[in-house]
C-alpha cells in the first residue's frame, strides 16, 4: 500500500472505536505500546477478535467491518491510502452495542450492503 495518510493514536484502557467499514479506504494499524483487540468480520457476517501486542500490524481492506478496542493504554500508528470521509457505522447491522468512552466518529456514507 502506498502510504498517503498517517497519524498517531493514543487510546486509554477501555477505549473502543466505532464498529465501521470504509468504502474505499485501506488502513493499517501498527501497535507500539499496550494490548488491544481488533474485531473484524471474517467474511461470514461474524465478528472475530484478533489480539494485538506491541510490534503487530493489522490491515483492514475496504468494506471490511472492524473496530479497535484498547485492553490497556495503547500507542500506535495508523497508515492509509489517504481516502477520508467514507465511514459507515455498523453497530445496528451486527446488533452490538457501542462500547468504551463514547459513540465514536459518525457515519459519513449512508449506503451499506452487508
Amino acid at each position: 500500500m502506498e502510504l498517503k495518510g498517517h497519524k498517531g493514536h493514543h487510546h486509554r484502557k477501555g477505549h473502543a472505536g466505532g464498529l465501521q467499514l470504509h468504502t474505499t479506504r485501506k488502513e493499517s494499524f501498527h501497535l507500539l505500546i499496550g494490548l488491544a483487540v481488533v474485531e473484524s468480520d471474517d467474511g461470514t457476517g461474524k465478528l472475530i477478535r484478533t489480539e494485538m501486542t506491541p510490534g503487530m500490524t493489522f490491515t483492514v481492506e475496504p468494506n471490511c467491518p472492524h473496530r479497535f478496542i484498547a485492553l490497556e493504554d495503547c500507542l500506535g500508528v495508523e497508515g492509509s491510502n489517504g481516502v477520508e470521509n467514507d465511514r459507515v457505522r455498523l453497530e445496528p447491522y451486527y446488533s452490538v452495542p457501542v462500547i468504551g468512552d463514547g459513540p465514536g466518529l459518525p457515519t459519513t456514507r449512508e449506503v451499506v450492503s452487508t
